[in-house]
């Protein structure tokens, strides 16, 4: 696979449930957009994962996004939109305010020797995300029901390579906070929309060829 990649590309017979044809094929077609090939496993993950969140938001509100299509344009490829850019050798990451679980859980699908912990202090949301990692048996997913602020504050706590948040705070109150989770030479990667702020120094902002939306991602190597 290209580098950033997650799979061999090849493409296994439709995944089931939710993900049809139509929504499939909305799926591959973005991730090639993005430079990201799709394995059978991953594309079965994210029918899975899929199907879990519909379920799920009809009972308590992870998301306002109806709908499989939409669900894989605005949250599974935006978060897979991050997966060229994570460091190889990086083998933890950060997610902080997961919700719905993006990038986070979908990263830790995409990237299984990548251990992520995804940070959400809802304790519904962060129901939902223990339960889709144990549907998906992913051991490398971890999720933490508490503020950032008090899991920072446990003496156990160890920074990460890798941290990010994508909709939790505004790029100038993320950037400075994600630079205290990770250790020297980590990343911090910050999630912007249609509002762009300046670029702190040493960090660099990448366009992301999103659907209908417009996507930067702004990365800080500390």
């Amino acid at each position: 696979p290209r580098p950033g990649s997650s799979g061999s590309g090849e493409h296994s017979p439709r995944p089931g449930g939710l993900m049809d044809d139509r929504t499939l094929a909305e799926l591959r077609s973005g991730a090639q957009v993005l430079g990201i090939s799709l394995d059978s496993r991953l594309e079965q993950g994210l029918a899975a994962y899929l199907d879990l969140l519909q379920f799920w938001n009809r009972r308590i509100n992870l998301t306002s996004v109806r709908g499989p299509q939409a669900v894989v344009t605005k949250h599974f490829l935006d978060s897979l939109a991050v997966v060229p850019y994570l460091p190889p050798a990086a083998a933890t990451l950060l997610d902080v305010g997961s919700g719905g679980g993006f990038p986070g859980a979908v990263l830790a699908i995409a990237r299984p020797t990548l251990r992520v912990t995804l940070v959400e202090p809802v304790q519904k949301k962060a129901a939902f995300l223990r339960t889709l990692s144990r549907a998906l048996s992913c051991a490398n997913m971890h999720v933490v029901a508490e503020r950032i602020e008090d899991v920072i504050s446990k003496p156990g706590f160890a920074p990460v390579d890798i941290a990010i948040s994508r909709a939790t705070w505004a790029l100038p109150e993320w950037l400075p906070l994600g630079r205290t989770l990770v250790k020297p030479g980590g990343l911090v990667i910050g999630m912007e929309g249609a509002l762009r702020y300046a670029r702190p120094e040493g960090c660099r902002r990448v366009e992301v060829p999103t659907e209908g939306a417009s996507r930067a991602l702004v990365l800080c190597t500390v």
